[in-house]
């Protein structure tokens, strides 16, 4: 096995930041130009409207689930104006998350939206008819 003794010819000192002055007096330092701003084509905002399409899978399941969130923090709300007395708010709170709820496009996130809504719609009925 070979031992390294020393670095050789380099030192710490020999490798330290040059000075940020030099020595010539006519040496001067200049900034790069300005950039000039990007032109936005049509092709550029038909990506940006893509971008912003409704329709796609993953945007209708998040707004699903927000909408059954809202069902059951309604349905929470009923529970509690039950036991309060006052349901009338309530009532339409949980008719109106029920009323904007989105259909999901995953299958199964569908079937626990369906079942929130079933709940949500038994309640509604429940409550009306008394």
């Amino acid at each position: 096995m070979t031992r390294i003794a020393s670095l050789g010819r380099f030192s710490p000192l020999a490798m330290a930041a040059p000075s940020p002055r030099p020595d010539n007096p006519d040496f001067t330092v200049t900034s790069p130009p300005p950039r000039q701003a990007a032109v936005v084509t049509p092709a550029g905002l038909t990506g940006l409207i893509a971008l912003q399409d409704d329709e796609s899978p993953s945007r209708r399941d998040r707004a699903a689930q927000r909408g059954a969130r809202q069902a059951l923090d309604a349905l929470g709300e009923l529970q509690a104006a039950l036991l309060g007395g006052s349901q009338s708010t309530a009532m339409a709170a949980l008719n109106d998350a029920v009323e904007r709820m989105a259909e999901p496009a995953d299958p199964a996130l569908g079937a626990i939206i369906g079942a929130i809504r079933l709940r949500a719609r038994i309640e509604l009925a429940r409550r009306r008819r008394i």
